[in-house]
């Protein structure tokens, strides 16, 4: 019992000093169930927002440095090149170790507009090296779709 009131007073808190700290970060569901070296997915905002970073989970282990595209609109139709993405940052090779999560380290500033889609590629230098994600469920516009 007061573990859980501790964990309240403390969700609490952290609640009322800043509601908007609460809004900055999407956790998608985990562990992965599947992988490749090229992941693409798609960012519907219901409210304006600003893509700031993003976290992915490998699901191989050797050395790679990740690089991360964005366009306009959907991913679905663009998945066979780079063509019609822009290169948003590539990072310094790293040792990636199976079943880690990585905060991958590029300062991002994608604006998705209210009611706009942006798509996002995070690719893997090294076909190689795998990036691991899960399959997401939800409702656009209800609940976080990941």
């Amino acid at each position: 019992m007061t573990r859980w009131i501790a964990r309240f007073a403390l969700m609490a808190a952290a609640w009322a000093l800043s509601a908007a700290a609460w809004a900055q970060a999407v956790v998608a569901p985990g562990p992965s169930n599947n992988s490749q070296s090229v992941l693409m997915f798609d960012v519907q905002a219901v409210n304006a927002l600003t893509v700031t970073g993003l976290s992915t989970n490998m699901n191989s282990s050797g050395t790679t440095s990740i690089e991360i595209w964005g366009r306009s609109g959907s991913h679905v139709g663009h998945t066979s090149s780079t063509s019609g993405w822009t290169l948003l940052g590539t990072t310094a090779s790293f040792s990636a170790v199976s079943g880690t999560v990585y905060s991958i380290p590029l300062a991002l500033s994608a604006p998705v507009p209210a009611g706009d889609t942006y798509a996002f590629m995070i690719r893997s230098t090294v076909n190689s090296i795998s990036i691991g994600y899960a399959n997401g469920a939800g409702t656009p516009g209800v609940t976080t779709v990941a």
